[in-house]
């Protein structure tokens, strides 16, 4: 008995809902209404292959739903038998694409009735990835219910990231899949993260480097997408510095302000200029192996094409100087945090305040700033002392707050070796001081220590051996006491230890002012039986932050002094 079978779908549309009319309604002979019913994990279809099997029959078909796109299920599908002669038991396998490449699959068994209206109805549940061989045929089912569908595979391979994107694709970190009718055109598209480049295509006919590759597939394919890493310092733009400058040696001295090196202008095929604020200075390799001291009021950027080592006699230097602030310490977003004035007479400034501990001056602390990467700040400074019958020549005789520390980064294509020392330690405040123009007591009051700075090294790897890294807040200052003057706040401990303290309580009858670093800026009120009570130590200026950038593995950081702990970030 030879049997012909003809399907056409009657509703595909979303929202059918549960109801659907007859698809063999109104037609005559042999009709099978097949119902594709949704199940608790599969409501939507966008495609569905029907594959009927009786005596005499066994037929496989495509059926897309009403308009294309995906269609909310129920669905139901008219299947006509012609030449019919007597009663069959058929079965019939749906295998539907539900979304992207997802397949479910259903089997219901129904008797064809010769010239009657029959019905069968299959609830669809996910094809598990066991199920399906490569080809992408199921092989629980003798049937070959999934060969009108064509796998296709994309990899994303290199030392870069991207993302692939195309209709019908479902990715994960480094793969793409999707099954598709046969002869489909689908185009790929690949795009580069801000720090690879596209490599190019291969596999599947793709070749070259452009964005998007069109493949037609008529059997199992797989493409490769390769991703470059490129090398993308932070906080400059690509034409603020330049990989082809020369190497950097025996280097004393950098002023960010003039844009010199060793008090002169730097040397042929070194780049160095302002960008955003900041000093760029671009170079080859550089081997630090003494000290060098970083002045000015612009942060310091390095960009080095090659490495960069710090040897264990080298040391970078951008810490502040009592008052003057690091290099960096003056930027827009490093003054946002400048520990705040003593509101009234006899009171001393609070400590800048950076990541670290808060000040107890008699002013309030700086506001935390510069709280994400994307800011490149030193330090904030500390705030003045307040300032009693303030005139003209009191006010110049207040406590000055101490500097914040200053910015440091430095960038390479390769690697940084750190064994020597990068310090970016915050200033000491001052005490009040008499220049002879007016009545002593003007210069009761004491700055707060400013707060340490910011080191950024990022490189594709990083190393420490027995190394010293740090941004302490400096001291706040002690006040007067009586006819005599306070002490002056520490600088920032280029060590472990703490922030300078201020005055000595035992020395004389006065305060102490804030310690920095990770004390936490108290002080210590004199007796009320002593001269001017209420005078108070300045605040203690807070940590500042130390950021490592590097790829794929965190550096080892038990051989390193690194005060504060650092933000370590692998994904350079």
């Amino acid at each position: 008995m030879r049997v012909a079978v003809a399907l056409t779908i009657t509703c595909g549309l979303a929202g059918c809902g549960t109801k659907l009319v007859d698809p063999c309604k109104g037609k005559p002979g042999t009709c099978l209404s097949v119902q594709i019913d949704p199940s608790p994990t599969v409501t939507r279809i966008s495609g569905a292959t029907v594959h009927i099997t009786a005596d005499g029959v066994d037929q496989t078909s495509t059926v897309a739903t009403e308009k294309g796109g995906t269609a909310d299920l129920p669905v139901a599908l008219a299947v006509l038998f012609v030449n019919v002669e007597m009663t069959m038991n058929a079965r019939v396998d749906v295998v539907g694409l539900l979304a992207g490449s997802t397949v479910g699959e259903g089997v219901a068994d129904v008797a064809v009735v010769p010239g009657s209206h029959s019905s069968a109805r299959v609830m669809l549940q996910p094809v598990g990835a066991a199920d399906v061989d490569m080809a992408g045929t199921d092989v629980d089912m003798v049937s070959s219910d999934l060969t009108g569908y064509v796998p296709l595979t994309v990899t994303m391979a290199g030392t870069g990231k991207g993302s692939i994107n195309a209709t019908g694709l479902t990715c994960d970190a480094t793969s793409c899949m999707g099954l598709y009718p046969p002869h489909s055109t689908v185009v790929i598209a690949a795009s580069s993260a801000s720090n690879a480049t596209f490599g190019g295509w291969s596999g599947g006919g793709c070749v070259g480097n452009g964005s998007t590759c069109t493949v037609t597939l008529d059997q199992p394919t797989t493409v490769a997408a390769t991703f470059d890493w490129k090398f993308v310092p932070s906080h400059v733009p690509a034409t603020a510095y330049d990989t082809g400058a020369a190497n950097l040696i025996n280097v004393t001295s950098i002023d960010t302000h003039n844009l010199t090196i060793n008090g002169a202008a730097p040397p042929a095929a070194v780049k160095f200029q302002f960008n955003q604020g900041n000093a760029v200075l671009s170079i080859g390799n550089w081997t630090v192996d003494s000290a060098v001291t970083v002045t000015g009021d612009a942060g310091l950027i390095v960009v080095a094409a090659g490495a960069v080592n710090i040897s264990a006699t080298g040391r970078i230097d951008v810490s502040a100087k009592g008052r003057t602030a690091g290099p960096g310490g003056s930027l827009a977003c490093s003054n946002r945090g400048t520990g705040g004035e003593g509101p009234i007479d006899n009171t001393s400034g609070g400590g800048g305040n950076y990541a670290g501990s808060a000040s107890a001056g008699g002013g309030p602390a700086g506001m935390p700033y510069g709280p994400t990467f994307a800011e490149f700040c030193g330090g904030a400074s500390g705030g003045a002392g307040g300032r009693f019958n303030c005139n003209a020549a009191a006010c110049l005789a207040t406590g000055h707050g101490g500097g914040g520390g200053g910015a440091l980064q430095i960038s390479s294509a390769v690697s940084i070796t750190v064994m020597g020392k990068l310090w970016a330690a915050g200033g000491g405040g001052e005490v009040g001081y008499y220049d002879g123009s007016g009545p002593l007591i003007v210069a009761r009051d004491a700055g707060g220590g400013g707060s340490g700075g910011t080191v950024v090294l990022e490189a594709p790897q990083v190393m420490f051996s027995n190394c010293e890294i740090v941004t302490n807040g400096g001291g706040g200052a002690g006040p007067r006491a009586g006819a005599q003057l306070g002490t002056a706040g520490g600088d920032g401990a280029p060590t472990l230890g703490l922030g300078g303290d201020g005055g000595d309580a035992t020395a004389n009858p006065r305060e102490v002012g804030g310690g920095g670093a990770f004390r936490d800026g108290s002080m210590t009120l004199r007796p009320a039986s002593l001269p001017n009570p209420l005078d108070r130590g300045g605040g203690g200026g807070g940590f500042g932050r130390i950021w490592l950038r590097t790829r794929g593995t965190a550096p080892d950081l038990t051989t390193a002094v690194l005060t504060p702990d650092p933000t370590v970030d692998t994904t350079l």
